[in-house]
């Protein structure tokens, strides 16, 4: 979980993917980010979701959202405060663009 909380961008995504009807195409998932991510980062970013069992894959490629039995809280705490960073971070961004 250290990696989930180490960048917004996966927060955002595993959101995305709750909204529903989102391809597992990084470059698409990635352009509709704001401020957009790459390519690369947007494939990380699935591969890690699938990885902790926040997202899985259908047969034809959509990206569906679940919830995983067990979550190490420990872990996750320690990167918390980063991304309560970069949210801040963002927000501040946001007030000129």
């Amino acid at each position: 979980l250290y990696d989930y909380y180490h960048e917004w961008y996966h927060a955002a995504i595993r959101e995305m993917v709750k909204k529903g009807n989102v391809k597992n195409d990084p470059a698409a998932i990635a352009q509709n980010l704001t401020p957009a991510i790459s390519t690369e980062e947007a494939q990380a970013s699935v591969e890690l979701l699938m990885k902790l069992g926040f997202v899985g894959k259908t047969v034809d490629g959509t990206l569906v959202s679940s919830e995983p039995a067990t979550v190490d809280t420990t872990s996750a705490a320690m990167a918390q405060k980063i991304y309560y960073e970069q949210m801040a971070e963002l927000a501040a961004q946001s007030l000129y663009t």
